[in-house]
């Protein structure tokens, strides 16, 4: 998986630095929860993301877009006297490949590469860090739609995070993130 990071990380730059290069910042909501065969009682939580962005353009309409954010995940688990709640926090570096139409309406897909920097879980009033009973690191993919004025620095997308790998260390349970995340963008320069 490392070996894949690097690659797409190093294919990227490589692209980036041939083609039209656009970049910004981003942010917005998260509608986080948290699937799987042995997930029940369980309900979506509203959280956040925020971010920086590029944008290489590659052929007309063709694009390239690597982000790194922020992104404020987790959810609630309905138990009998109190709910428990998971936050967990993600520095996420999704790379996507992105297809505009000349009507500023793209549609975009590709893998992300998440890194788990914080987890806490909440039950009774009483917090405790379960960092070290999740993985490190979270594979998923994304499928996308986003919206650019022509012209416009401002735009605004949607999309859904599809996690691939399981969140605990220890692989007994089958739990997997999924994040359908909107947000707005502000284009701040772009390069030759």
């Amino acid at each position: 998986m490392k070996k894949l990071f690097l690659l797409v990380v190093s294919v990227t730059s490589f692209v980036a630095s041939q083609a039209q290069f656009d970049y910004g910042v981003k942010g917005g909501f998260n509608i986080s929860n948290i699937g799987g065969a042995d997930v029940d009682d369980n309900k979506a939580r509203i959280l956040f993301h925020v971010g920086m962005y590029g944008e290489a353009n590659l052929a007309e309409g063709f694009r390239i877009r690597p982000e790194i954010m922020y992104s404020a995940q987790g959810a609630t688990f309905e138990a009998p006297g109190d709910d428990v709640k998971y936050n967990l926090g993600y520095i996420s570096i999704p790379v996507l490949a992105k297809y505009n139409f000349s009507s500023g309406f793209g549609l975009q897909t590709g893998p992300q590469f998440a890194f788990l920097t914080s987890a806490k879980r909440k039950v009774d009033g009483d917090k405790d860090n379960i960092k070290d009973n999740l993985k490190g690191f979270d594979f998923g993919w994304v499928f996308g739609a986003a919206y650019q004025p022509s012209g416009s620095p401002f735009g605004v997308d949607a999309r859904f995070n599809l996690g691939l790998s399981r969140l605990d260390e220890d692989g007994d349970s089958k739990w997997f993130n999924r994040v359908f995340q909107i947000g707005v963008f502000y284009q701040l320069g772009t390069t030759n």
